[in-house]
């Protein structure tokens, strides 16, 4: 690789690198990148419906940054004179190594990509293609130099507290016979999530054609406890005394009749 030369003594270092995070392996650009391009974008699902001119689109999640770059390397003096010494093999084999698999890792490396102060990048490797050999030297066939257009993509560590954060992840319509209760069967295979689907939804009534948000089970059952609805059935302490003393009753209305039963058989064995 190329040492620093005289300008970057007095000027900073605009030269990519590539520094693995799991080896301390390293790649370093030769040159200063001028094809930098950066591709930021978001996934989408398209839900159709008869009459309307436009689909209706479901966010789904970020799409991954990508980075891509044209990475350019010339042979260098390996020898003392250098005159028949130039070699690039080492640069090209590090290039190539990017996006596979490292053995002692069993998965590619995962990188810090950077260039001056102003661009950073935690990333894997997506693809290295276009890979384009300079003119060979005449008497060993050498290798003067390459070029490869080199694929980035950002990598974030897996986080178990962002899965289900998302927002309402499908969007379905009402079928004829549909209700909420029919809904929840279908898409949690619970019922009795119909009512917490009902109240993440309060403008919706059940009718054909009409769109419901379904959001992931665990965010919708999240919060949500199941409570009677009707005023009589509320749990208030005040209903809770009328069901006490009910049971009171019940139990001696029980009793009363047990006892009764026992004295009408005791008289009827007497005769």
């Amino acid at each position: 690789m190329a040492g620093p030369g005289l300008l970057s003594l007095f000027f900073q270092d605009l030269r990519w690198v590539l520094s693995s995070v799991d080896d301390g392996f390293k790649v370093e650009g030769q040159f200063t990148t001028t094809d930098l391009v950066e591709d930021i974008s978001a996934n989408y699902s398209e839900f159709r419906s008869v009459g309307r001119s436009q689909p209706i689109l479901q966010f789904n999640d970020n799409a991954n940054d990508k980075m891509t770059f044209t990475a350019r390397f010339w042979a260098q003096h390996e020898g003392l004179f250098g005159v028949f010494a130039d070699k690039v093999d080492a640069q090209i084999e590090a290039v190539r190594s990017l996006p596979r698999v490292e053995p002692s890792l069993g998965r590619p490396r995962i990188f810090d990509f950077a260039v001056g102060d102003a661009i950073s990048l935690r990333c894997v490797v997506d693809s290295v293609g276009g890979i384009a050999y300079d003119r060979l030297r005449p008497l060993k066939g050498d290798l003067r130099g390459f070029t490869a257009k080199i694929v980035l993509r950002r990598f974030d560590e897996y986080d178990v507290t962002l899965s289900g954060r998302a927002a309402e992840s499908l969007v379905q319509p009402f079928l004829f016979g549909d209700s909420f209760e029919s809904l929840a069967r279908r898409y949690y295979s619970a019922p009795s999530l119909g009512e917490a689907l009902r109240r993440r939804n309060p403008t919706v009534t059940p009718a054909v054609g009409t769109f419901v948000h379904l959001p992931p089970a665990a965010k919708l059952a999240q919060g949500f406890a199941l409570e009677p609805t009707s005023p009589a059935l509320a749990r208030t302490e005040a209903n809770a005394s009328r069901r006490r003393k009910l049971f009171r009753a019940r139990k001696s209305r029980a009793a009363y009749a047990y006892t009764l039963g026992r004295e009408w058989h005791r008289a009827g064995a007497s005769q």
